[in-house]
């Protein structure tokens, strides 16, 4: 199955011929949850596994706060959940170790 071609915008940096929903379902999900418009979240959540896009809210960096923020709202998904929302390790050092 190929992209529809109304996608092509959101995929400046990619060669858009090559991207399919079965191999580069979390690049897909990530760029079009950040970025698209409402026909393209249609196509996104009619075409994409819903586990796919939850676990890209849950675990991938690639999305903005304001996005993931909205994304985990509309699927219901606790912030306790959302990896990027935890503390990072680099704060939780410089508490021990302030250098």
């Amino acid at each position: 199955m190929k992209l529809p071609a109304s996608l092509k915008k959101y995929f400046w940096n990619a060669d858009f011929s090559r991207l399919s929903p079965a191999g580069d379902a979390t690049v897909i999900t990530e760029r079009l949850l950040e970025f698209g418009d409402p026909a393209a979240i249609r196509w996104l959540l009619k075409n994409i596994p819903q586990y796919t896009v939850r676990e890209v809210v849950k675990r991938r960096r690639a999305l903005s706060p304001r996005s993931r923020f909205f994304w985990a709202a509309y699927f219901h998904i606790p912030r306790s959940q959302i990896v990027c929302l935890k503390k990072s390790s680099l704060q939780r050092r410089k508490t021990l170790w302030p250098y």
